[in-house]
């Protein structure tokens, strides 16, 4: 139960306490019409300085991964260049690790939840906020995780993979990430997103 660390998939897979409809957001069939042999984890440092790129940060400290998944724009779909993963690195050394690419980057989206909210003040401060309606077009998009967040992006999410808009690496572990992310929809209509927590971390990559 420890292990597993989410009380409602416990109720329903280990004590028959039925939950609301659930689903899960990406299917695999879904995934591997995207998957594509020219979508890569890993680039070369001097890659960031020669291509057009978006940045998503999923900031962990501790238990989870921290992963900044970048992104190319080729044409009008968005192609994986690189799946970066940090574990129980400090605050200080991600931002060291991160720093260059976000220099490059035309806009980075940070998770602005718990432990983010200190690493999204450092690096608005260093590198401007990118907040349109308050004028301010900086490169950090602060993106608290409330409710109406999660329903936007995963939906939009979901969305750019049945569009064919995205293209992901042909990559086992990015693939149980992505396809471990369930819909819920509740008894009133109300919908949440969760995860199940393992070793692994907490679909971080997906979220980044």
């Amino acid at each position: 139960k420890a292990g597993l660390d989410d009380a409602e998939i416990w109720a329903q897979e280990y004590e028959c306490t039925p939950m609301d409809v659930s689903a899960v957001l990406l299917p695999y069939d879904l995934l591997a019409s995207c998957e594509s042999v020219e979508a890569t984890t890993t680039v070369s440092p001097e890659w960031f300085g020669s291509k057009p790129f978006v940045m998503g940060i999923d900031f962990a400290r501790k238990r989870d991964l921290s992963v900044a998944w970048t992104d190319e724009l080729v044409g009008d779909v968005m192609h994986a260049r690189e799946v970066l993963e940090m574990r129980g690195v400090s605050t200080p050394d991600q931002i060291d690790i991160l720093r260059p690419r976000i220099q490059r980057a035309q806009r980075v989206c940070l998770d602005y939840t718990g432990p983010g909210v200190g690493m999204g003040d450092y690096l608005v401060k260093e590198f401007g906020e990118y907040k349109p309606e308050s004028d301010l077009f900086g490169k950090i998009e602060l993106c608290t995780f409330t409710p109406a967040l999660k329903v936007d992006i995963f939906s939009k999410l979901k969305m750019a993979f049945e569009q064919k808009r995205t293209r992901i690496p042909v990559n086992r572990t990015i693939r149980e990430d992505l396809h471990s992310v369930q819909r819920i929809v509740g008894n009133s209509g109300n919908v949440t997103y969760r995860a199940p927590h393992n070793d692994d971390g907490h679909a971080d990559r997906c979220t980044a």
